[in-house]
């Protein structure tokens, strides 16, 4: 039996409910008899290609994984997302998204940790208005026709079943356990964002100060949620924040659970690659682990120290609001 063989059964038996027979899994996965299972089992005959596809779709194992067990140790193997840059890309990915977690939902094991260089697009997709400008956001930087034809964010419409899909993968992201690795930047993006399209005059000033509020409004939500540890006050998963000035933070998100680790990082705004190597995540997650302990766990932290870290971030907000003020009366 080839060694690839091997490391595909080896994976696939560690995915298999250990309550249920791995042989009478097998045999009725590719639809041969018990004996001719065990053979395949136990190494004496080879799995053809057509098998171990089969195999591998049923118990969620990328083949691609088997070859990372051969490469050196200084490659992994990386997939990447379709690019966006439609309302179409936009609905095709949030559709993907939306198929690859919602096997983890009502998963005790799943857990997700989050590098949050900016606040992470979740908080922000369960509200139309703010959904709507963050796809804007990426759809000017992506699509030259928004810019080109100055496109203002009022006349920026997307369609119900988009709203729907953003709406939705909002909600799912709140139903996981979540570890997120904030610093003092976290708002950082997302005000410049508001400030340069009001100041580009694509952002109205009603709009733009209703922004700031809802900000205010999402930050509001996740410093009670410092005080309970709960993601939300009626469900049951757990949040952890961690103040962290030392450690870059890129928007890498891991996503973990009993069966297998997977590493998302992103490029060009909202495109994203995967890695499924199970050891390159699990180094990743040590490195992690080793700087939080020069971090501060907010969710842990007294109330002095939540206050030193939140009370800047609604300054920051009020600091933009006033200085909409200040370019509505003296506009550039």
């Amino acid at each position: 039996m080839s060694e690839l063989n091997k490391i595909l059964l080896d994976k696939i038996k560690d995915n298999c409910d250990k309550n249920i027979s791995f042989i009478e899994e097998v045999a009725e996965i590719l639809d041969i008899n018990y004996d001719a299972a065990y053979r395949r089992i136990k190494k004496k005959t080879k799995l053809s290609l057509e098998d171990a596809v089969k195999l591998a779709i049923n118990f969620d194992v990328s083949l691609d994984s088997l070859y990372e067990e051969k490469l050196s140790k200084n490659k992994v193997i990386i997939r990447k997302s379709n690019n966006v840059a439609t309302l179409n890309d936009l609905e095709a990915y949030f559709i993907g998204i939306i198929k690859n977690i919602t096997p983890l939902q009502n998963r005790d094991d799943v857990e997700i940790v989050y590098s949050a260089k900016d606040l992470p697009l979740f908080y922000f997709a369960r509200n139309p208005l703010f959904a709507r400008f963050k796809l804007y956001t990426i759809l000017y930087l992506q699509d030259k026709t928004l810019s080109i034809n100055k496109i203002d964010f009022n006349t920026f419409h997307i369609p119900k079943t988009l709203q729907d899909l953003t709406t939705k993968f909002g909600e799912y992201y709140y139903n996981f356990d979540i570890t997120e690795i904030w610093n003092d930047g976290v708002l950082d993006a997302t005000i410049n964002q508001i400030l340069y399209f009001y100041e580009i005059k694509l952002l109205n000033y009603t709009t733009a100060i209703k922004l700031c509020d809802i900000l205010k409004s999402i930050i509001e939500d996740i410093e009670k949620s410092t005080f309970t540890g709960r993601r939300d006050n009626n469900r049951k998963s757990k949040i952890k924040i961690f103040n962290s000035p030392l450690l870059p933070l890129n928007n890498n998100v891991v996503i973990k659970n009993k069966n297998k680790n997977i590493l998302i990082t992103p490029y060009l705004m909202i495109n994203y690659y995967v890695i499924e190597d199970q050891k390159f995540i699990r180094d990743y997650l040590e490195f992690i682990d080793d700087h939080l302990k020069f971090s501060t766990s907010l969710t842990k932290a007294g109330v002095k120290e939540r206050l030193l870290f939140f009370n800047p971030k609604y300054k920051q907000i009020d600091r933009a609001k006033q200085r909409l003020e200040l370019l509505r009366q003296f506009p550039l």
